[in-house]
């Protein structure tokens, strides 16, 4: 990767820096993390994800790219975090990324206090994996509707609760919990992964390449890394992961239609390639419209949020609602092209469709997104 240095503000020098980043990790991870790896993972006879992520971020120091250098971070564009995920989008990397990258990194940017500060040093060194827990067992991902509730006490404080779809969940040594005090002001939480009164409640998942877990939480002691109300911070937080994820399905479609179009140019049928008719030429457009589309709203999301903040609320929604249908559509477009094979476990066409059905509802569904829109419009139904 390249050195650290501040945010560059040429827009041509920006491009360079973003095409050199991208190339690198493609690079390192075409060598340490193909789909092979994915597969094995799967299987029961790959290595463990946590070892590859740790060194993802040893030596290509993933997590402190874009975190301000005030931070501890190499103050580089924000959006750069939006290339990572496409990059590792692209080969479905069972690490546990998203928990860290996605929302641990986000949600201690944002409240950039001086206790998010020292949590997220060993975080952005690897040494800490980590992850943000805030839905319920209603399934609200609104982190205002949490339902575990914080008591203070100084530096530190007393959580109970249960949570529901913690990504990357019993992978992780920390976990910070987004609750409420008596009070009713939303204030965040780091604990330890083995803390007494925690118990993590592995769930089947339907991409096994990201899972989640329930997390049940009983007088659990933890410290205080956001206090008061810490509304604007966590809000902002779940829509940089709303973007970045968009961001990630981008690089898997894009990855999906690549493989597509490959095996469309080998496949023959009446003598002649499948991928010279013209119904099938036309299906691998429609792929490649929407995957253009999906990367392009991505990166402007991501952009946006980060210098926005919740302004740029509607951005993101947007680019979120279009990712989740489109990721759908590329996917099982990909297991049509392929034919016979591409319904078999053998392929690995249903790994891009599981991930993509996993992400669809990962921040509510693409219609919820819609009415979100609609409803911040002061449109009605």
């Amino acid at each position: 990767m390249p050195s650290a240095s501040p945010a560059v503000e040429d827009p041509a020098e920006a491009l360079a820096l973003e095409a050199e980043i991208r190339s690198t990790l493609r690079a390192f991870l075409a060598d340490v993390a193909p789909l092979a790896v994915t597969r094995r993972y799967l299987d029961g006879t790959g290595d463990d994800p946590s070892v590859l992520w740790r060194r993802m971020v040893g030596e290509l120091g993933l997590v402190g790219l874009a975190v301000p250098t005030v931070l501890g971070g190499d103050g580089l564009a924000p959006g750069l975090a939006g290339v990572v995920f496409e990059e590792l989008g692209r080969n479905l990397v069972p690490v546990p990324s998203f928990g860290t990258l996605g929302l641990a990194v986000p949600l201690l940017t944002a409240l950039g206090t001086d206790d998010a500060v020292a949590a997220l040093a060993p975080v952005i060194s690897g040494s800490s994996i980590a992850t943000v827990g805030w839905v319920g067992p209603a399934g609200d991902w609104d982190p205002r509707s949490t339902p575990v509730r914080i008591d203070i006490e100084g530096s530190t404080a007393t959580v109970n609760g249960r949570l529901h779809h913690v990504i990357d969940g019993d992978r992780v040594d920390r976990l910070f919990v987004v609750g409420r005090d008596p009070s009713g002001a939303l204030g965040v939480v780091s604990v330890a992964a083995d803390a007494v009164g925690l118990r993590f409640l592995p769930a089947d998942h339907l991409d096994p390449t990201r899972p989640a877990a329930g997390v049940e939480l009983t007088d659990v002691e933890g410290e205080v890394v956001g206090a008061g109300d810490c509304s604007d911070a966590v809000v902002r937080a779940v829509l940089t992961g709303a973007a970045l994820l968009a961001a990630e399905s981008a690089g898997a479609a894009r990855h999906a239609l690549e493989l597509t179009v490959e095996y469309v140019k080998v496949r023959h049928q009446f003598g002649r390639p499948i991928g010279s008719f013209q119904a099938v030429k036309h299906r691998c457009a429609d792929m490649l419209a929407r995957v253009e589309l999906m990367s392009a709203l991505a990166a402007e999301a991501v952009d946006a949020v980060s210098e926005s903040g919740n302004d740029a609320r509607e951005t993101v929604l947007a680019a979120a609602a279009y990712a989740a249908d489109a990721f759908t559509f590329v996917a099982s477009e990909m297991i049509q092209l392929h034919g016979g094979i591409g319904f078999t476990w053998e392929h690995d066409a249903h790994l891009f469709f599981r991930r993509a059905k996993s992400s669809e509802v990962t921040f509510g569904a693409a219609a919820e997104l819609r009415s979100a829109i609609a409803l911040q419009r002061g449109w009605r139904a």
